[in-house]
């Protein structure tokens, strides 16, 4: 499956499964590294399942919880 930002549909789609993934993961660490893995993720012409995947895995960080 392929979403294509110049699909408006598919570019929303593509929006609101990064919505969602921000919102709900707990282990998601939202530093800089992430921000620069969005902004490459939501500027290519192209994203496909296996990116958004990739982009999942490459984005999730442990949580330490120090007690």
């Amino acid at each position: 499956m392929i979403f294509s930002h110049k699909n408006n549909d598919e570019s929303e789609l593509v929006k609101e499964c990064m919505e969602y993934y921000e919102l709900n993961d707990i282990f998601l660490n939202q530093d800089q590294r992430y921000q620069q893995l969005k902004n490459e993720l939501m500027n290519s012409s192209m994203v496909d399942l296996k990116s958004f995947k990739q982009f999942i895995q490459d984005t999730r960080g442990t949580v330490l919880l120090i007690f």
